[in-house]
């Protein structure tokens, strides 16, 4: 009887253990993107001390687009990394086919970071640190 209650025992105890990790899981996921915003970067926590390390075209992109949607990350401060370039990005739909950002071309070029439309203006207002690395095609 003893044995039973122990093995019953251990059983709840990772049941339990194992859906405290998937609750875990899911709210981590669900603080990690907000829609189709993502919202991490390579690292850092966004403070001076700690700022978002920006090292892939990835990163780039996701700045722009939370920055085009509105985030503003006044107070907020980013690092380049090292060197990026496009042309090598881990998501093939980043890599430009064509001169980059050629105004003629009617290839989706890679939005800037900052949009207007209209009377709305979505502006970067955040401390972006270039760490003496380029940005390439």
């Amino acid at each position: 009887m003893n044995n039973t209650l122990t093995n019953n025992n251990t059983l709840f105890l990772l049941t339990a253990l194992t859906l405290a990790t998937v609750v875990i899981m899911m709210l981590t996921a669900q603080t990690a993107w907000a829609g189709t915003m993502r919202l991490i970067y390579s690292g850092g926590d966004g403070t001076s001390g700690d700022p978002y390390q920006i090292k892939t075209a990835e990163d780039l992109v996701t700045l722009a687009t939370n920055v085009n949607s509105g985030t503003t990350y006044e107070g907020q401060y980013f690092k380049v990394m090292n060197n990026i370039n496009f042309s090598e990005a881990s998501t093939t739909s980043l890599r430009p086919t064509t001169t980059w950002n050629d105004a003629t071309s009617t290839e989706s070029n890679i939005s800037p970071i900052g949009s207007r439309n209209g009377n709305t203006i979505h502006k970067f207002q955040g401390h972006f640190d270039g760490n003496s690395n380029t940005i390439s095609k």
